[in-house]
C-alpha cells in the first residue's frame, strides 16, 4: 500500500513539476494574395538576424530585403507570440505585418511563409516593391547596402536567448531521477520483506 502511494506521489510531481501546455491554433486562411495584401499594413521578405524571447512576446531583428508595402527601412524590430510565432534564426520569410502603437507586429495567423514557400505571393508583389531607406557612407555618397547572409559557427549562435526549454529539461530529468530512485526503493523493500 505504501509502494502505491509513493508511486502515485511521485507520477503526480513530475507532473506538477513540469506542466506541459497545449493549445490549439487553427486560423482562417485569406481568400486570396490580393486580400492579403489589403488587410496588411507592412509586407516584406526580412532575414532573421535575431531573436531575443520575453515571457509575453517573441523580439525579432530583421533585415528587411524587399519591401512590397508600408515598410521603407532597412532594418525592422517586429513582435510576435511567444509560443506561435513563426520566425527561426537564419532564415528569410515573407511577413505580413500590422502596425500597431508598440509598433510593428506579426500577428497570429498572419499568412507568412519561407521564400521559397511564397511563388504566390511573390508573382503578385513583383510589380509593389518600394524602394527601401538609403544610408549615406562616410564619404557622403548614398549607396544601398548590400545584404549577404553570414553563416554562423554553430558554437557561436547568440539567437534566441531563452532558457525556459533547458530549465524544463532539467527538470524533467531531475524528476525521472527521483522517480526511478523511489521506484529502485520501493522494490528492493518489497523483495527484502518477500525473504523474510
Amino acid at each position: 500500500m505504501r509502494l502505491t502511494i509513493v508511486v502515485f506521489l511521485a507520477v503526480f510531481l513530475l507532473f506538477a513539476l513540469n506542466p506541459t501546455n497545449a493549445f490549439a491554433l487553427k486560423c482562417k486562411a485569406l481568400p486570396s494574395v490580393e486580400a492579403k495584401y489589403e488587410k496588411y499594413d507592412g509586407i516584406i521578405i526580412g532575414y532573421v538576424e535575431d531573436i531575443v524571447e520575453t515571457e509575453e512576446n517573441k523580439r525579432v531583428d530583421l533585415k528587411v530585403l524587399k519591401s512590397y508595402k508600408g515598410i521603407d527601412d532597412s532594418t525592422l524590430t517586429i513582435q510576435e507570440d511567444v509560443t506561435w510565432g513563426p520566425s527561426n534564426l537564419g532564415e528569410e520569410n515573407l511577413y505580413f505585418l500590422i502596425h500597431t502603437d508598440k509598433g510593428w507586429e506579426n500577428p497570429l495567423c498572419a499568412p507568412n511563409e519561407k521564400v521559397g514557400n511564397a511563388s504566390e505571393e511573390l508573382e503578385y508583389l513583383r510589380d509593389k516593391e518600394i524602394s527601401l531607406k538609403t544610408i549615406s557612407a562616410s564619404t557622403n555618397n548614398t549607396s544601398r547596402l548590400s545584404f549577404e547572409p553570414v553563416v554562423a559557427e554553430t558554437t557561436g549562435i547568440t539567437g534566441v536567448s531563452s532558457d525556459n526549454s533547458s530549465t524544463n529539461k532539467w527538470i524533467f530529468i531531475l524528476s525521472g531521477a527521483c522517480i526511478l530512485v523511489l521506484l529502485g526503493l520501493g522494490i528492493k523493500r518489497f523483495v527484502k520483506r518477500g525473504k523474510e
